[in-house]
């Protein structure tokens, strides 16, 4: 017997999107994938134009019959399936990493009109929506309906009957790991080693790392920071702005800074560290975080987004999106709290593959069980 046909569509190949996508290949071996995707450039760009690239450039894949057809969200499925009937009956997912209604104000990227209007189109026309978290799907479904009564007419209402119904929750996994970390002591007199491995973005908040930091030198408190996210032609000015302000006062706080290509360079310093920070003001799930999490790091997490979905309240601070320093003053306080007791390092094995492969496989059975 054949194994079901399954095309899946990656149009902005970002690390997430590509660890989702390599694991569902890698893992489920009882489909057939056929795969095509786009790099993770020039985002407006690619959200508008995949359909009609592939449409172009891949007619010949897309023309073939297919038994499920599993995307990300930044497909433009409804543009997709209208310029290639073969897949209009093709039983489909849309996933969503992120959603274009819960981007920081301020940003100054992805939150049009346009895209937003699209990801709703996506999402009429597939039969299944799986969101990474709850905090993706709420935002989503209440953004649509906060976007769509600005329009004339009474789509709102109707647009979310047509949409909740076809939701569920199902994170991106984690890789497996067999040897579960615990939060490793300390040398006696070491610097408390904090990683903050996030893309150099906006929305990643660096105002509030920069913020955090200012907060740190002023306590008694030795530390080194290593600043190891993604890094891209445009990089917030507050990265300079920290560096130079640690080489100036306190140069051996300086940890690893910039993006670590190797992966077993990258792991060994998550192994060495003692906490891992988030500053963000937009963040879906944590990828970054549960990964630190997974080796050993104690986090130290806004109490926002989706952070308090898998994150025991201990290891929440509280969030101040109007006040940067007062923020920052909340992580350090949660920082020395932890500094001066035991606590358990929270467990992310939930989210582990051999956790949620199952539910992925079953996803997509489904899928195939509606042909």
């Amino acid at each position: 017997m054949s194994k079901p046909q399954v095309l899946l569509l990656s149009a902005y190949d970002a690390h997430s999107h590509q660890h989702w996508r390599t694991q569902l290949c890698a893992n489920i071996d009882s489909v057939d994938w056929t795969v095509l995707r786009l790099p993770a450039r020039h985002f407006a760009w690619q959200f508008r134009s995949n359909a009609l690239q592939w449409s172009l450039t891949e007619g010949k894949v897309l023309g073939r019959q297919y038994d499920a057809l599993l995307a990300s969200s930044m497909v433009d499925l409804a543009g997709l399936l209208g310029l290639n009937p073969a897949l209009s009956n093709t039983p489909s997912a849309l996933y969503f990493h992120e959603n274009q209604f819960a981007y920081p104000q301020g940003s100054g990227k992805h939150s049009t009109v346009e895209l937003q209007l699209s990801s709703i189109m996506s999402a009429l026309a597939a039969h299944r929506l799986v969101f990474n978290s709850e905090f993706n799907r709420q935002s989503f479904l209440n953004g649509s309906v906060e976007f769509l009564r600005k329009m004339p007419g009474s789509l709102a209402a109707l647009v979310s009957e047509a949409l909740r119904p076809k939701t569920s929750v199902l994170p991106v996994p984690i890789s497996t790991r067999s040897v579960q970390a615990t939060c490793g002591e300390r040398r006696s007199g070491a610097a408390v080693s904090i990683v903050w491995n996030h893309r150099w973005e906006y929305d990643k908040g660096p105002e509030r790392l920069l913020a955090f930091a200012n907060a740190l030198l002023r306590t008694n408190i030795d530390f080194v920071l290593h600043v190891i996210g993604q890094q891209f032609r445009e990089c917030p000015t507050e990265f300079d702005t920290l560096h130079d302000m640690l080489r100036a006062l306190r140069p051996r706080a300086i940890g690893q800074w910039g993006y670590i290509e190797d992966r077993q360079t990258y792991e060994k310093v998550l192994d060495d560290a003692d906490f891992v920070l988030s500053t963000a003001i937009h963040d879906f799930q944590g990828l970054s975080i549960l990964e630190a999490v997974q080796r050993g790091c104690r986090p130290l997490l806004p109490r926002r987004l989706a952070y308090p979905e898998w994150c025991p309240e201990e290891y929440l601070y509280e969030s101040v999106l109007t006040n940067a320093d007062a923020e920052a003053s909340h992580a350090v306080a949660l920082l020395e709290g932890l500094l001066a007791r035991e606590s358990p390092l929270p467990s992310v094995s939930a989210l582990e593959w051999q956790v949620l492969g199952p539910q992925y496989s079953a996803l997509i059975q489904r899928l195939c069980e509606q042909c």
